[in-house]
């Protein structure tokens, strides 16, 4: 008898838990078909409609698509290449997950969510571009695309979930983007080629082993801002040579720089983190912490591991919140600020990416002289306002030969200016010292008008161009490009 109801017990629970919802469900899908009429639009693919159809090679769908669900293409192991329609809004869970000839994927702008291991294993994975309008990149999304060698990541997503890049092992070049707020553990692990990355400002935290094993890891740089660093989670990366840790950091887990063993330099900007066992495991390095801040005692440093070599430096405090301490710009920054050539774009930031136009040039050229009275009043340009914050510069520049505006009646105080034109009016503006005939730059014709000004400036350690033998004429000059040239001029 107990054999009997123990019997039935089962039967039921198999009816209610496997053949009662398969019977719902084909109910639905005939429902669903009788309700269709020619002529209806097929707006989601649903869950695991061709899922291993290894024969199927390419794939067209069609534009009334809107979500490609949940493994929808898993494991078609002969699929090469896919064009997802404009319209589609979510590419599921593992929705493409191991299609392993797979090369090429057009994501269109519609997409908001990618979501976890939608293409995981699609091991020759290549051409891929991830358009702004993505918010969303799950768990283990692209894991294991070991043919992917660069992305950028566009300035729409604030998610990068765990393990999403992990064993991208050709992957060479990340951009992570300003806005982003959380990258998830594991998330670049063994990215054995990857060479440098940024961390945004926005992220708080880097979480544990995110660049775990990234072994060709050789730069690596942090933003105030950013609050903790976790267990493991530059484990390894045996090549990074030097880190810089800023002054809101308080946390650093376990072994976070275990084994880096190219290390020979690391810089605190502020108080001493509370820190894991053996952070810097295995590291031989010059460790430099500010002296004013007394939470440095000789018991704390001891507790960081490796063998440090400890020295205390005077740490100067960046004027600007958007001017990391470390940054090639910092100290031409704080030359152009005492020198009163610039006080940022407001009280707390200088806009250090943001590129100059030719009114902000000849102004900031213009207070490097020491804000000369022109001896001209007049000028012919119709686009000069009376009284505004460069029309004292355009009459100095205009005086000095510096400029003659880009027409006879016209400055163009609004036009971008670019490293052809910064390069000329500071040589100009250093009464043109003649250069040397030496021309490294194939971009750099003898015989340009600013060739007389790049020669200058490369003979002057100036700029040393974009590469040995590119300059970038009409590559746009920023903000802390342009103070950096300057403070290189009055500082030869």
């Amino acid at each position: 008898a107990t054999s009997l109801i123990m019997m039935v017990g089962m039967l039921a629970l198999m009816y209610f838990m496997l053949i009662r919802p398969e019977n719902k469900r084909k109910k639905k899908e005939e429902e669903m078909r009788a309700a269709l009429k020619a002529g209806d639009s097929i707006t989601t693919i649903g869950a695991s409609a061709f899922l291993r159809c290894s024969a199927l090679r390419s794939v067209r769908l069609p534009s009334e698509i809107r979500i490609i669900d949940e493994f929808t293409f898993s494991e078609c192991t002969a699929l090469t290449e896919v064009s997802i329609p404009e319209g589609v809004t979510k590419v599921g869970l593992g929705a493409f997950s191991g299609c392993k000839k797979l090369t090429a994927v057009n994501i269109p702008a519609s997409v908001v969510l990618l979501d976890s291991s939608a293409f995981s294993g699609c091991t020759v994975l290549k051409d891929l571009t991830i358009p702004e309008g993505v918010q969303c990149i799950g768990h283990s999304t692209f894991y294991e695309c070991k043919a992917l060698e660069s992305i950028e990541i566009p300035g729409t997503v604030t998610f990068i979930g765990n393990n999403a890049f992990d064993h991208c092992t050709k992957l060479k070049e990340v951009t992570l983007p300003e806005g982003l707020e959380s990258i998830g553990y594991m998330a670049f692990q063994y990215c054995s080629a990857l060479e440098s990355i940024e961390i945004p400002r926005t992220v708080a935290s880097i979480e544990q082993s995110t660049f775990f094993g990234c072994t060709n890891l050789k730069e690596v740089t942090l933003h105030e801002g950013l609050q903790a660093i976790r267990y493991e989670a530059f484990f390894n990366c045996k090549n990074l040579e030097s880190v810089t840790i800023p002054s809101t950091v308080t946390n650093m887990g376990s072994m976070t720089f275990y084994g880096c063993s190219a290390m020979t330099e690391i810089r605190f900007c502020g108080d001493a983190p509370e820190i894991g066992s053996s952070a810097f495991g295995k590291v031989t390095a010059t460790a430099y912490y500010p002296a004013n801040h007394e939470t440095w005692t000789e018991d704390v440093r001891k507790n960081y591991g490796g063998t440090l070599t400890w020295v205390a430096y005077e740490y100067v405090e960046p004027p600007f919140m958007d001017v990391p301490a470390d940054s090639f710009y910092m100290e031409p920054l704080l030359w152009a600020v005492e020198q009163g050539i610039t006080n940022g774009i407001d009280d707390t930031h200088f806009g250090p990416n943001e590129s100059c136009n030719r009114a902000q040039v000849v102004t900031f050229l213009w207070r490097a002289a020491g804000c000369p009275v022109p001896a001209v009043t007049e000028h012919p340009f119709v686009d000069v306002e009376q009284g505004s914050f460069y029309e004292q510069a355009v009459l100095w520049a205009l005086e000095n030969g510096i400029t003659t505006g880009i027409d006879g009646t016209h400055f163009g105080p609004g036009i971008l200016c670019n490293r052809a034109a910064v390069v000329t009016f500071l040589h100009r503006s250093m009464n043109a010292p003649a250069p040397g005939t030496t021309n490294p730059f194939t971009d750099v014709p003898m015989n340009s008008w600013y060739a007389p000004g790049v020669l200058w400036a490369v003979e002057n350690s100036i700029t040393n161009g974009l590469a040995p033998d590119l300059f970038g004429p009409d590559a746009t000059c920023n903000r802390a490009q342009v103070v950096t040239f300057l403070y290189r001029a009055y500082n030869i």
